[in-house]
């Protein structure tokens, strides 16, 4: 019997590939992009968790060397060949609430190493009655449990005792909050069980995953870029001198000088003033005018030949690299030197005794780096806008694919651009 024409397959051939294509590019357009944003998820955590378990290297490294270096090698080598002496884990303990009448008392228990140490665990290790057959006794061990790559540190033991059941409750019901809650009828004591400070391999003791990981960064491939940061101080000081006659420079030509002369004299005159107050509470509200009195007085007795020095500091934590734009005098001078702009300062700026004697007072000043010391690293992922790794991407992924990965951030003297935790 011959077929229906209306029960034929129907439409063209060519528009059926065109769907079918269609609905490939569709697939891999949804596709392409979710695995790449996976990929770069994976790789910003793992950049993240490398850069923080090299901050705990450089940290240790310092500690031993009381210093730090800009070279990523020999961190790498002092973990692979050096060890450590790692002291028992440490807890924070808070008391919450200790009620005399009633007996209660409760404590909350926490760690701050996070890294090396996962949660608390506590054990009941003794509820019997004691000597007074009414008095039940209960002991309780509460330690934290180090996470499986730092199973060998040594973990200390806190002991608590009561006269009642002591109750043990995590604070928060979440994996996040590993604090604790400790409660009981009756007051709780504690004790410690410390163990003995062990020797460990720094590999064992610092670093959470195989150190051979730790040189690159997973995305680019590249080494971590490394900045010694150092603590510095830098000093200035003015030499101001009095002359019979009009000197060249004076400080009537420069405006800080001129500030800092006039601030010197205002505050031997506040000495006195602040006596004379405390002798006489009465005087509290003219104090201003006896101010002006005194620092006029002050001004007319200065002598030719007279000297007086004024000093200023800074301190700067800045990259050791940069210190070298430091040796500037007047990018120092504008550290530790500046203007005192408050309305007092300015009537005595400008009162005619001590604008008459500005001309005829000569100055030199000095300017230095005073110390540096270094305080940390600065570990920065390699990622910069430059980057696209475009080399071994296909073309479907060069078409479909997205941004290129962003910098993972960096960690600062062990402080983690991208977390809260110091």
């Amino acid at each position: 019997m011959a077929l229906d024409k209306s029960t034929r397959p129907k439409g063209s051939i060519l528009l059926k590939i065109l769907i079918l294509v269609f609905l490939f590019l569709l697939l891999v357009s949804i596709y392409v992009p979710k695995v790449e944003w996976d990929a770069q998820d994976q790789e910003q955590e793992l950049c993240r968790l490398q850069m923080e378990n090299l901050s705990y290297v450089i940290r240790e490294y310092g500690i031993k060397n009381n210093g730090f270096v800009d070279r990523l090698e020999e961190y790498l080598t002092f973990i692979r060949t050096d060890s450590v002496l790692v002291d028992p884990t440490r807890y924070e303990i808070e008391s919450l609430t200790r009620d005399p009448e009633s007996g209660r008392d409760s404590l909350l228990v926490d760690f701050t190493d996070e890294f090396r140490l996962s949660h608390f665990k506590a054990d009941t290790i003794r509820r019997a009655q004691t000597v007074n057959d009414s008095i039940i006794s209960d002991s309780v061990h509460v330690y934290a449990v180090p996470r499986p790559q730092f199973e060998k540190i040594p973990t200390a033991i806190l002991v608590l005792t009561a006269k009642s059941p002591i109750t043990v409750i995590a604070r928060e019901k979440n994996v996040q909050d590993h604090a604790i809650l400790i409660y009981s009828d009756s007051r709780i004591n504690y004790s410690w069980i410390q163990p003995d400070p062990v020797v460990m391999k720094a590999t064992d003791a610092l670093i959470s995953m195989p150190v051979d990981s730790l040189e690159l960064c997973p995305t680019t491939h590249s080494p971590y870029k490394l900045n010694v940061n150092v603590r510095s101080v830098v000093e200035g000081t003015v030499k101001f001198n009095v002359n019979k006659a009009e000197v060249d420079p004076n400080i009537a030509g420069d405006t800080l000088m001129y500030d800092l002369f006039n601030h010197r004299l205002k505050t031997e005159a506040l000495a006195e003033v602040l006596l004379i107050v405390k002798e006489d509470s009465t005087l509290i509200e003219k104090k201003d005018s006896i101010l002006v009195a005194h620092f006029i007085q002050k001004v007319k007795d200065i002598k030719p030949k007279q000297t007086f020095d004024v000093t200023g500091d800074h301190t700067l934590n800045v990259p050791a690299d940069s210190m070298a734009n430091w040796n500037d005098s007047l990018r120092i001078r504008r550290a530790v030197f500046v203007s005192h702009v408050d309305s007092l300062s300015l009537v005595l700026k400008n009162t005619e005794e001590f604008r008459q004697l500005a001309p005829r007072v000569g100055y030199t000043e000095s300017y230095r780096i005073a110390k540096v010391d270094t305080v940390g690293v600065t570990i920065r992922c390699p990622i910069d806008s430059l980057y696209r790794a475009e080399s071994d991407r296909s073309l479907l992924q060069r078409i479909f694919g997205v941004a290129p990965a962003k910098n993972h951030g960096y960690v600062e003297n062990g402080d983690l651009s991208w977390s809260e935790k110091k």
